[in-house]
């Protein structure tokens, strides 16, 4: 209410008498607006500029609901209005070339920036949304005056604290990370993502239990925060008093839930190949248990009626159904894998080494996790006489910048031993072609299913020779590297793989055909028609 206040008294006293009406109208979008009621505030502001059609600030307000709202095209037509109407108007431009941004026209929205402060140097935002976009571009250094620039200007700026927080996290200047963590935090005491990020930098300094209280203290203020969620659940895998103590509250859990709700058909479907998934078939609780597409336990569990899968291999009880910030040379095929290194065995590593040394200009992207695998894999390396410099290593991130690492990488490989499973579809979903070699165990060809499922079967390798000619070619033949990114690229809206919807219904026709044949008394049997 004292917002509202605040607005009344503003646009009533700066209104000449004349436009007594507009200002009414003008006030009641701003305060529709603080009452978060979008639709009725664009309405109000429509009337508004019936009223006063030049009026710059009303056409710049109105472009911010449209942006609210996910409009991008219609925001950003709406503050090219408002600027024309008032080009010396620098929210305006800062507010255009956020929108902008968010459509991917990254260049356009730099200039806008830079007119934003060309009118005002000291705008805060546009300083601290410039320096994300240089933090992007991998210009570390001007992103970096830029967040300082805007934390002169205004100290209390939570948001450029946390963004150089974060680059300096990247850094590996973790010290000055937490101090400017923490100062987000005090400035602004609801921030998940600084909680989250500030986790994150506690657990690269060994501080478990401090990491453990921020991830904690995220999903406090913003329960779906799918990142922080993450970060604690890996917590509790790696640190094996937490993760037990965990594991037993939660089958104890499941298990009342399973009893209480009548279910009738479980889906076992984890992606944590430490944790114990036998809690979902413990005792029995259910009449049909079935195996999910991202177990890498195997098949072995004599507990599991049914296994999901798709039709490239069949056993006998399954049901059909699958890359400068980070120091990478500009000019280099890079490949990657952003798998958990225990997937990386030394025949893995031996075909690596191989297809770096036949595409000279190259490099392998891999992740430091654990950060204890990152000098075994720089030691077998050298002694497979690769040369320094070849395999760069990064730390784990979250989910966003996870996906655009990909995104940079040319050629990601998979690991033969255990697939990428949700690593694999992130880099795919980023348009990276990923080659992968099927082996015996269902957790070895999940990247296969899933890469049948795409539509890109080429990518497929049948022996050690063929992935490592595969990957060769990839790299050496830049035009069948470009075909290969865009067929990927396209295939992701037009193939079954992320089609979300169909994937629902199909399975959900799955567990109901299921149930009609265990009611039925029918053996066990592949079902291929739904």
């Amino acid at each position: 209410m004292d917002y509202q206040c605040i607005i009344v008294y503003t646009v009533i006293n700066i209104s000449p008498p004349r436009l007594a009406g507009p200002a009414e109208e003008l006030t009641g979008g701003c305060i529709t607006w603080f009452k978060n009621r979008i639709k009725r505030a664009i309405a109000l502001y429509l009337e508004a500029i019936k009223l006063t059609p030049n009026n710059g600030i009303m056409h710049g307000n109105l472009a911010c609901m449209y942006y609210k709202q996910g409009l991008l095209d219609l925001a950003i037509k709406t503050y090219r209005r408002a600027i024309e109407l008032q080009p010396n108007f620098p929210d305006a431009y800062c507010n255009l070339a956020n929108a902008l941004k968010e459509k991917g026209n990254v260049t356009e929205a730099e200039q806008c920036y830079n007119a934003a402060l060309s009118l005002c140097p000291s705008h805060v935002d546009t300083l601290n949304n410039l320096g994300n976009v240089k933090r992007e571009q991998g210009n570390i250094k001007e992103a970096i005056r830029l967040y300082d620039k805007a934390l002169e200007v205004f100290p209390n700026f939570a948001a450029a604290h946390s963004n150089l927080a974060s680059l300096f996290q990247q850094q590996g200047k973790l010290p000055e990370a937490l101090i400017h963590y923490k100062q987000a935090i005090n400035i602004q005491p609801r921030f998940a993502d600084a909680y989250s990020n500030m986790g994150n930098t506690l657990r690269e300094m060994k501080d478990v239990a401090g990491a453990l209280v921020c991830f904690k203290k995220a999903i406090q203020i913003n329960p779906s925060f799918a990142d922080a969620h993450c970060n604690l659940g890996s917590i509790y895998k790696d640190v094996e008093d937490i993760r037990d103590l965990k594991v037993i509250e939660y089958k104890r859990a499941l298990k009342g839930s399973i009893e209480s709700d009548l279910i009738e058909v479980s889906v076992k479907e984890i992606n944590i190949p430490s944790i114990n998934t036998d809690t979902f078939t413990d005792d029995r609780q259910t009449q049909i248990s079935v195996d999910g597409v991202m177990i890498q336990n195997g098949l072995s569990m004599d507990k599991i009626d049914k296994a999901v899968a798709n039709g490239e291999k069949i056993f006998d009880n399954i049901v059909f159904t699958s890359r400068k910030q980070y120091g990478l040379p500009n000019d280099a095929v890079v490949y990657c894998n952003f798998n958990q290194l225990y997937k990386t065995d030394p025949r893995t590593m031996e075909m690596w080494v191989h297809i770096l040394k036949e595409v000279p200009n190259s490099v392998l992207w891999l992740l430091s996790f654990p950060e204890e695998g990152e000098p075994h894999i720089q030691k077998y390396a050298t002694i497979l006489g690769l040369p320094p410099g070849r395999i760069k290593f990064s730390k784990i991130a979250c989910k966003e910048e996870h996906v655009r690492r990909g995104q940079i990488a040319d050629i990601c490989l998979d690991t033969p031993l255990c697939n990428g499973h949700t690593t694999t579809m992130d880099i795919l979903w980023g348009g990276t072609p990923v080659v992968t070699l099927p082996g015996e165990t269902l957790a070895s060809r999940v990247a296969a299913s899933q890469l049948y499922a795409l539509g890109c079967p080429e990518l497929i390798a049948n022996s050690r020779k063929e992935y490592q000619e595969l990957a060769i070619k990839l790299g050496n033949n830049v035009e069948y590297r470009q075909y290969m990114q865009a067929k990927v690229s396209l295939a992701r809206m037009n193939s079954t793989l992320f089609d979300c919807d169909k994937y629902v219904i199909k399975m959900e026709r799955l567990y109901e055909k299921m149930w009609q044949r265990y009611e039925q008394g029918e053996a066990t049997d592949h079902i291929q028609t739904l």
